[in-house]
């Protein structure tokens, strides 16, 4: 049974692209909406809350303007979503109220309210491991497991990622420098202060080598310099916003699942015969 005392923070683009896809075959758009009724109570009932906050990637991200070493997500092919995309999208905006974030990434709203509503003890529910950068409890969709992200876990992560880059979103680390080799740098932390100097100084040592190997004329001041940049830059990509201004991020509407108007529409009860929908009509 929900006692409702938690939050879940919810990461709408995994349950889209999960649904859509799994959905792919069905004709019948209310066995879709089902499909998502089913996984919104699954999630509702392991984390033991039906209130929740969900979240939808809009457009305009920042980082497209940060990436100097390689487009943002630049990587990544188009091709032709699931018969189901754009309806699955839809329905959790207009039905269970999904938030659809634009200018950042849905992970930044995660871990901003993650943050800032700390008192509701917020559980963020997703599949993709960036979000451990936030310090507070976490759920993972295919799991179905909770865990819980400590501050020094979380930078930890951050600094691996500063190190390797992230090549699903086609941001450039360290070249040839993956997890393995990061956490063998990180080793060194002896507290949780000390993750990003390493991460600085693995950069340095670095661009010092390459110039070594090169054996380029360039200074030793503009080495640094190009170190200090490639850092920054892959720091300000990969970094997930924790603080932002209540204005300019105001915090959206908790709803709660049990409150939801017209529960049909979420595919719970049984349908009345002849109120069915298919792809055809």
């Amino acid at each position: 049974m929900s006692n409702n005392k938690n939050l879940i923070l919810i990461d709408g683009d995994i349950i889209v692209y999960g649904i859509a896809f799994g959905c792919a075959e069905m004709s019948d758009w209310a066995d879709v909406k089902n499909s998502i009724s089913e996984y919104m109570e699954e999630v509702t009932t392991n984390i033991g809350t039906t209130k929740y906050i969900g979240f939808l990637q809009g457009s305009k991200n920042f980082r497209t303007t940060v990436a100097t070493q390689a487009p943002y997500k630049g990587n990544r092919k188009s091709s032709s979503k699931p018969f189901w995309f754009n309806s699955v999208r839809d329905h959790l905006v207009e039905a269970y109220k999904f938030v659809i974030v634009d200018g950042m990434e849905t992970d930044d709203a995660l871990t901003i309210l993650h943050k800032r509503l700390a008192d509701l003890e917020p559980v963020i529910a997703t599949v993709d491991k960036d979000l451990l950068q936030s310090p507070g409890r976490h759920y993972n969709f295919r799991t179905k497991e909770l865990s819980f992200s400590t501050e020094y876990a979380g930078l930890d992560m951050l600094a691996e990622q500063i190190i390797t880059g992230d090549s699903t979103d086609n941001i450039k680390g360290l070249y040839r420098v993956g997890p393995v080799k990061a956490q063998k740098i990180l080793s060194a932390a002896e507290t949780k202060g000390d993750f990003l100097p390493l991460a600085l100084q693995a950069y340095l040592n670095y661009y010092t080598e390459l110039k070594k190997k090169e054996k380029s004329v360039i200074t030793d001041e503009e080495v640094f310099l190009k170190a200090v940049k490639h850092f920054a830059e892959t720091f300000e990509l990969v970094f997930l916003r924790r603080d932002m201004d209540e204005e300019e991020f105001p915090t959206p509407e908790i709803t709660d699942l049990l409150t939801l108007e017209n529960p049909l529409l979420h595919g719970a009860g049984k349908r009345a015969e002849g109120d069915i929908e298919t792809i055809f009509d």
